[in-house]
């Protein structure tokens, strides 16, 4: 079949416009323990869209470590990436960062690592353009990692795109609210009552917290208790309860540890419950040094005997 000079030119302008047209990149999120934070052991999701392009790889930089992974994302663009606890228990504290490639346009994944014996290289199509050096090497802050990587995404020769985002990992750590900070104490409560503990934390939604009440004097668990994480806004949250008549009057310490370690606690308080039958004496102001009762007393006379003085003088006032 033979095209006519007017088809030949419609789609020599179809081809122009298609290649002129930039390539879309795919789009990054995390799912965090909690906002921009990852406590170390939860479970990290990589979450793509957009990813067009084909086969996406997913870098993951931090203190002592370094992963790709390919992803093939399905037919809407959309992808995803599970880290389970048991690799994220591997972490370190501090920053790290997530990279998603895009293979671009061409739908091949040029730039790449090799990992040599003196640290990792960073090749385009094989060819050796930068280098990032050793994993073990690799400090809290990955942003000159990253940059280097994100550089050679430059090179004229590749048409990849990286997309990068960042999380801090910490370890996990539980908080009491209403806690004096000189000896980590709870305000004390009275017998009878019921207890109500609170308190925020960097562990996940998907983590269960054990609180434990500890008698101080003989060292046995009272109650121990599971209580679950509450996502918030910025802050996740726990809660323990322990309905009236509550606890017995003592001293006691609170713990609360995580359930996926039977030996990792997170946080400790202490807890005062006094007696409701004891009635605190009412505290007297001192009076200043030098003073006496009759030093008091006796200005009071004099002022209520004037008063008195100026009162028969009004009313004889009156009478006149």
């Amino acid at each position: 079949m033979v095209l006519s000079r007017g088809t030949m030119a419609i789609l020599l302008c179809v081809l122009l416009i298609a290649f002129c047209i930039p390539s879309v990149a795919a789009d990054i999120t995390l799912i965090t323990s909690s906002p921009q934070v990852l406590a170390r052991g939860d479970t990290l999701m990589i979450n793509g869209t957009n990813a067009i392009n084909g086969t996406c790889a997913v870098w993951v930089i931090g203190r002592n470590y370094f992963d790709v992974t390919n992803v093939n994302p399905d037919k809407k663009g959309m992808l995803a990436l599970v880290i389970k606890p048991k690799e994220t228990m591997t972490f370190s504290s501090g920053q790290y960062a997530v990279l998603l490639q895009d293979p671009g346009k061409n739908g091949g994944l040029e730039i790449a690592p090799l990992y040599w014996s003196d640290g990792i290289k960073i090749a385009n199509n094989g060819k050796i353009i930068d280098e990032i050096g050793l994993k073990e090497n690799f400090k809290g802050n990955v942003q000159p990692v990253v940059d280097t990587i994100l550089e050679s995404s430059g090179h004229s020769k590749t048409d990849d795109v990286f997309t990068a985002t960042y999380v801090t990992v910490e370890d996990p750590s539980v908080y009491f609210n209403k806690m004096t900070s000189s000896d980590s104490h709870l305000p004390t409560q009275t017998t009878g009552e019921q207890i109500v503990i609170t308190g925020i934390t960097n562990a996940g939604s998907e983590d269960t917290l054990r609180v434990a009440i500890i008698d101080q004097h003989s060292g046995a668990i009272v109650i121990s208790k599971q209580v679950p994480v509450v996502s918030g806004t910025n802050q996740n949250t726990w809660s323990f309860n322990l309905d009236s008549p509550g606890l017995a009057a003592g001293n006691y310490t609170v713990r609360v540890g995580w359930m996926k370690s039977d030996t990792d606690v997170l946080g400790t308080a202490q807890l005062s419950i006094r007696d409701s039958s004891i009635v605190l004496p009412v505290q007297v102001p001192e009076l200043p040094t030098g003073f006496t009762g009759l030093d008091v007393f006796f200005p009071l006379v004099i002022s209520l005997a004037a008063l008195c003085i100026i009162g028969i003088i009004i009313v004889v006032s009156l009478k006149d």
